[in-house]
């Protein structure tokens, strides 16, 4: 039986015997009692390894014939095959770039947007960053800033904003923007 007592020094409830709460659920239950686990028969995780030390995966519990047979079925070695003849198998990557390459100039041709056009919405945005860095530095400090005055400094640096962003747009296929910009 398991009383509680009150400790009149803290007012802490306490259990007066544990002693006896762990014999009478023992004789209760008739459980063993339990055991702490063996530390040798715990597995880590990863992959399981083979008697040469290296890992064992599922992909080498299939023979290599079966393999053989599921590629040969699965017909991608005929298709690889039919691409390669026709010029399109060990150099696709620079089909696919041609490819890209000519939807790039066609997307050019009929953009409708002129490009001084698509550089006023580019500056607009880049202008609207530099306002909202602007007042946050001002805020991080202290300074008191006026919309007025974050206006002006804007207004200030779109021109410089539309000139690169102008250059970089009218010139992106040339290899020296391209590293400048890298």
């Amino acid at each position: 039986m398991v009383t509680i007592i009150e400790d009149e020094s803290d007012n802490v409830p306490l259990v007066h015997s544990l002693q006896e709460l762990t014999t009478e659920s023992t004789r209760a239950s008739a459980a063993p009692p339990l055991e702490y686990p063996n530390v040798s028969r715990i597995v880590r995780a990863g992959p399981k390894l083979g008697a040469d030390g290296k890992p064992h995966y599922l992909i080498d519990d299939i023979p290599d014939n079966e393999k053989q047979r599921l590629i040969r079925e699965s017909g991608l070695l005929k298709k690889y095959a039919k691409d390669k003849s026709h010029g399109t198998g060990s150099d696709h990557g620079s089909d696919v770039e041609d490819e890209l390459q000519e939807l790039q100039e066609e997307y050019d041709r009929a953009s409708d947007i002129p490009l001084w056009m698509d550089a006023i919405i580019y500056t607009v945005g880049l202008a609207a960053v530099y306002g909202l860095f602007e007042a946050l530095v001002n805020q991080q400090y202290s300074v008191e800033v006026t919309v007025t005055e974050v206006i002006q400094r804007m207004a200030k640096v779109a021109p410089a904003l539309y000139a690169i962003v102008y250059g970089t747009l009218r010139f992106r296929k040339t290899r020296v923007v391209n590293l400048v910009m890298l």
